[in-house]
């Protein structure tokens, strides 16, 4: 199946893992099991493929299942799900710290199984998704941003008194500030020249709520003088309440030069004109001469008079892509279609450069019945306004695309004639077709949901009639009746009277930024609920000490007032609690010494003059790999203490008690066994004796098992030398054969765990079994060799007897009888592999790796 997933199960216990593995394959599920950690680790590494872990906590060796989720973590983002038959704190605390989708106690059933992976699969595709959106969220921010910083103008916001709150890098470049200092908080009244002119510009955006092209003389930092126009606006609260200035500067200081300048030159320039003019030219349609004066043959770089006065001439400079365009508009003139001849077109210079000029002519003389005879106009040169037309395409094409990726389409609205017009940008948003045009704003009903429109028709109103600038944020109903939800932006532009006759303003699709919003603010609530919800006291501070969070635990541990505790400052609450600590001066160093190493982490005990015990953890809180802070947890560990104490009291008496356990253990051992034989003595039945002699004899090697254990030193751990020889000789000596088989035995001292030793037991147990039963009938000298070796990290052990031998077709994995298949998965079990070697005679060589 193309849609199947991919489950990696780590379990050590073998016959859970077969079980639990095909529970998940009758639901569909691709399952790959691993023993132990290390093996987990070494399947995610080359399956990229994985889609959910299940991992055991308690493994039997190696890696623990918590140290093998850390590291595979690291390397791969994948859902991972805790198992463990216990439900002991201790044993979910080690999870604490690791990101995981859930913790299922092993004996919950495959219904809870099957639901936590379908869960964990669900909250894992949300946090992809989370994700993805908030990163896209936070490009779009950057790209604004980027836009403010590559303004041409100075942008700043500052407060209703004039602090400055923002800015971009021309504001400090027109005001010759440091770029290399944070200069927010500085008061921009000090950068005006004459107060009084603020007063009056302060009190005309208070009327109006904007400013457009206002003129105002000021001085850069080091008092250099400099004149600067200022479009300004008010931005308030949602409650519309004014709470800043935002606005735009451009310094025109040279302009005014300019203009000074263009004054004292006026009365010189009238004159001149006098004299130079655009080119003339004067077309006699009779001999098709064609006069050119002087300033026609110097704005074409030619010499007066260079080519001929005719019109052949004046065609062979015309480019060769406008010449048609341009005759045709002459014979319409001369036709009577037009009143006017007015073309635009390309010119040859003498160097071979083209020049735009924009041609005027008129018939100035008819004959008598009114056919021209003399055609007389201008030439000028607009070269250099052909240029800004191309420069205001460029520009155009480049807002319309910022508009695209900002997702911002702008509208103008002529009031009078109630006709609007759209950016590209706002027929996407609306999803509507540009060559039906922008609606009239009497046709704006459709556009939004009834509610907001009536919002915006009420803003709409006040900005025409005075002049208030809006923002509001309005749900948009597309053509195909989706929702979007937008910020609605909108200005009076009044004429030159003071009569507002036009609105213009921008719509602003924020559909993905409000799902964004919706979600962070749920993730925050879940975390806000998690961090109340522990049984820990939590404290996290910034680089510079201040309290950014706390819980309820927190104060309620330290008894601090929520007096203290609303001032968020660290030396406050420090200086609040030292009076209860038994050693302040250990604990301020311990903090002192912290925060001079950002990147350490902590864990101690703080003890209290009243007796109580806290157990303090810190560690750096980091954010896109920098660190911003420190986060401080208190576990108060009294009772656990107490507790510890009058543990270490009972263990002498507890000692006691366990000696007698374990003899009644061996007792009960016994007795089971014991009631297998009788059981089996009792029965006729030739298989079923068998069967319960089996299950007896199996009891008897984990019987001697658990003796070896309880008389040696580590009781965790048994040499194999003094368990396999006393378990083969006991288990050889319950077949009575004559002659007696004899026994071969060379094992070395190898020290292993219970866990292993006790499925070597039942592997013995099971392979002297079958060869007591099968191997020596006819055979009068019956022998049986079991060796143990150990060489580096593997040990070997062999079984061999000298009986017929196995069938070729035997094997460990393809067989379906209970004792080979019960083999195999033990040797599995203890990470170890298993192999026969067929030469007449039966012999297993196993190989324990890791040991």
């Amino acid at each position: 199946m193309a849609d199947m997933k991919t489950i990696l199960l780590v379990e050590d216990e073998t016959i859970i893992a077969w079980s639990e593995q095909t529970i998940l394959e009758k639901y569909g599920f691709h399952v790959i099991t691993a023993e132990t950690g290390e093996k987990a680790i070494e399947e995610t590494d080359k399956n990229p493929d994985l889609d959910l872990i299940l991992m055991d906590i308690n493994l039997g060796r190696g890696l623990e299942g918590t140290e093998a989720a850390k590291q595979i973590l690291k390397k791969r983002d994948l859902p991972l799900i805790f198992l463990s038959s216990h439900t002991k704190p201790s044993v979910v605390e080690k999870t604490e710290g690791i990101t995981s989708y859930g913790y299922i106690v092993k004996d919950s059933g495959e219904t809870v199984l099957i639901a936590s992976i379908k869960m964990a699969f669900r909250l894992f595709e949300a946090k992809m998704q989370a994700r993805d959106k908030e990163k896209a969220l936070q490009d779009r921010e950057q790209k604004y941003h980027g836009m403010i910083q590559n303004l041409m103008e100075g942008f700043y916001t500052v407060t209703l008194d004039g602090k400055l709150l923002e800015y971009n890098t021309e504001f400090t470049r027109m005001l010759k500030l440091d770029p290399q200092k944070d200069h927010r908080g500085i008061m921009i009244p000090d950068f005006w020249q004459h107060p009084k002119e603020r007063e009056v510009y302060l009190a005309d955006i208070k009327k109006k709520g904007f400013t457009k092209n206002y003129e105002v003389k000021a001085q850069k930092s080091d008092g250099e003088p400099i004149d600067i126009i200022v479009n300004s606006r008010i931005i308030t609260d949602e409650q519309g309440n004014a709470g800043s200035i935002e606005g735009l500067i451009l310094d025109i200081t040279e302009r005014k030069r300019a203009e000074e300048a263009l004054r004292i030159s006026e009365d010189r320039l009238s004159k001149i004109m006098l004299a130079a003019n655009d080119g003339m030219w004067d077309w006699d349609l009779k001999s098709n001469r064609v006069y050119f004066d002087p300033r026609y043959y110097r704005m074409a770089e030619y010499e007066v008079d260079e080519f001929p006065h005719r019109l052949e001439e004046f065609q062979k400079r015309v480019h060769p892509e406008d010449l048609e365009y341009v005759m045709k508009e002459a014979e319409k003139h001369l036709s009577g279609l037009i009143d006017r001849f007015i073309v635009e077109f390309r010119f040859r210079k003498k160097s071979g450069a083209w020049l735009w000029v924009q041609g005027h002519g008129i018939i100035v003389e008819r004959d008598a019945n009114g056919v021209p005879l003399r055609f007389v106009g201008t030439q000028r040169d607009i070269t250099e306004r052909k240029k800004a037309e191309i420069e205001t395409r460029l520009n155009h094409n480049m807002l319309a695309r910022t508009e695209r990726i900002a997702e911002i389409g702008s509208w103008e609205w002529d009031i009078d004639n109630d006709r609007v017009k759209w950016s590209d940008e706002l027929f996407r948003i609306f999803q509507r077709d540009p060559a039906g045009g922008a609606p009239s704003f009497a046709m704006h009903d459709d556009l939004y949901v009834a509610e907001d429109m009536a919002r915006l028709k009420k803003a709409v109103e006040c900005c025409q009639t005075e002049g208030t600038p809006y923002e509001l944020e309005l749900r948009a109903i597309r053509t195909d009746g989706e929702i979007r939800y937008c910020i609605s932006r909108g200005r009076a532009e009044p004429d030159s009277e003071g009569r507002i006759h036009r609105l213009v303003g921008s719509l602003q699709d924020i559909t993905e930024r409000k799902e964004a919003e919706g979600k962070l603010r749920q993730s925050l609530s879940l975390l806000n609920a998690t961090l109340e919800s522990t049984a820990d006291g939590i404290l996290v501070v910034d680089l510079n000490g201040k309290a950014v969070s706390f819980n309820r635990k927190f104060l309620k541990m330290w008894r601090i007032p929520h007096s203290v505790a609303d001032t968020r400052d660290d030396k406050t609450l420090l200086a609040h609690i030292q009076n209860q600590l038994e050693q302040p001066e250990v604990f301020f160093d311990k903090v002192k010494r912290l925060y001079s190493e950002p990147e350490s982490s902590s864990r101690d005990n703080i003890t209290f003059k009243d007796g109580r015990i806290f157990e303090r953890y810190s560690q750096p809180q980091q954010l896109d790999g920098q660190i911003v802070g420190r986060v401080w947890s208190f576990r108060d560990v009294t009772e656990t203490r107490k507790a510890q104490e009058k543990i270490i009291a009972l263990l002498e008496e507890k000692e006691l008690i366990l000696k007698e356990a374990h003899h009644q253990i061996k007792n009960h051992m016994w007795v089971v066994r014991s009631l297998l034989t009788l059981q089996a003595s009792a029965i006729e039945n030739p298989d079923a004796r068998r069967i319960l002699t089996e299950a007896a004899n199996r009891v008897e090697s984990m019987v001697l098992l658990y003796d070896k254990l309880h008389r040696s030193e580590g009781f965790l751990r048994l040499s194999l030398k003094k368990f396999l020889p006393a378990l083969v000789d006991t288990i050889v000596g319950l077949f009575d054969t004559d002659p007696p088989v004899q026994t071969q035995i060379d094992v070395e001292d190898i020290v292993l765990d219970a866990r292993t030793l006790s499925c070597i037991g039942i592997i013995f147990n099971e392979c002297i079994t079958n060869s007591m039963k099968h191997a020596f009938k006819n055979t009068q000298n019956g022998r049986i060799g079991v060796s143990a070796s150990k060489s580096g990290s593997v040990v070997t052990l062999t079984y061999a007897d000298n009986g017929p031998g196995l069938p070729e077709s035997a094997d460990f994995k393809k067989s379906t009888g209970f004792g080979m298949k019960l083999i195999h998965m033990l040797v599995q079990q203890i990470g170890g592999r298993i192999r026969i070697e067929k030469d007449g005679r039966t012999k297993y060589i196993i190989e324990i790796i890791g040991q």
